[in-house]
């Protein structure tokens, strides 16, 4: 922010896309940042619904890809959207060996 002290802060306080227990992880994140320059929380929206967060680990980068096709390709066949889906999975690297 020091870069740009003539800027005008515009909040986007309002998450309008993700579900409430999405913004609810996000937001027990984002208060822990401290070089967050204007700590405010985000606000919910209960229209969005309480939404479907799956926390699962993978032993290996080529069981990761498989067991994340094989999920989103089940969602697909009960009927999910796939515009309303989000996968997020940490950058290459990290924990895997196997490529």
């Amino acid at each position: 922010m020091a870069d740009n002290v003539h800027a005008t802060d515009i909040g986007l306080d309002d998450c309008r896309r993700c579900p409430t227990r999405v913004v609810e992880m996000a937001g027990s994140l984002i208060v822990h940042n401290v070089n967050r320059p204007v700590p405010r929380p985000l606000n919910l929206m209960p229209a969005n619904g309480v939404g479907d967060v799956r926390i699962i680990q993978f032993g290996t980068l080529n069981s990761e890809v498989a067991g994340i096709a094989q999920l989103v390709s089940q969602f697909i066949t009960d009927g999910v959207p796939p515009g309303d889906m989000l996968v997020l999975a940490t950058k290459q690297g990290g924990r895997h060996t196997d490529l």
